[in-house]
């Protein structure tokens, strides 16, 4: 009789615990979701609302951190003509930046671009903050390979104005 009660005492607990680990399974789960619309549609719309302003000129501020060069040299101010970096000047001695690192400096196009390729699965983790009013993004953190060490790169985006070329 002793050992049927703790039998079925043991029993319940079991079931507790198969309970708990359900409740875990699915809460889990759903942390990975956004009930809200997913990550693309945030991108997609706030491409949209970028492309709609139209701004082929403009400057803006950026911040770079990596385990590159280019970190070094930022933050910058660049200037983008035709959708392109065409020249950028490091702010903290207003000297122009080299030709050779400009190719390491997105446009915003162009960082839209990254952003798509590093959550098409070419990254392990990205975070991306949009500005909510013109579409651009604000931050960007990309984690290529998680587990690697200095594969992180970050970009910082502000200040963003358009120019008359």
């Amino acid at each position: 009789m002793i050992w049927s009660n703790e039998l079925n005492h043991w029993k319940h607990v079991l079931r507790v615990i198969k309970d708990i680990l359900l409740v875990c399974s699915v809460v889990i789960g759903l942390s990975g979701c956004n009930l809200f619309g997913d990550g693309n549609d945030t991108f997609q719309t706030s491409r949209e609302l970028w492309l709609s302003q139209g701004l082929d000129h403009y400057r803006y501020e950026i911040t770079i951190g990596c385990f590159c060069t280019i970190a070094g040299d930022t933050p910058a101010r660049v200037t983008v003509l035709d959708d392109s970096v065409s020249a950028a000047i490091r702010l903290r001695d207003n000297v122009d930046i080299s030709s050779q690192q400009l190719a390491f400096i997105p446009s915003i196009e162009k960082l839209f671009d990254i952003i798509r390729e590093a959550t098409g699965g070419e990254a392990d983790e990205i975070e991306v903050t949009y500005d909510r009013q013109r579409g651009f993004p604000t931050s960007v953190s990309i984690d290529y390979i998680k587990d690697a060490v200095d594969d992180e790169i970050s970009y910082s985006i502000s200040a963003v104005q358009a120019i008359q070329e």
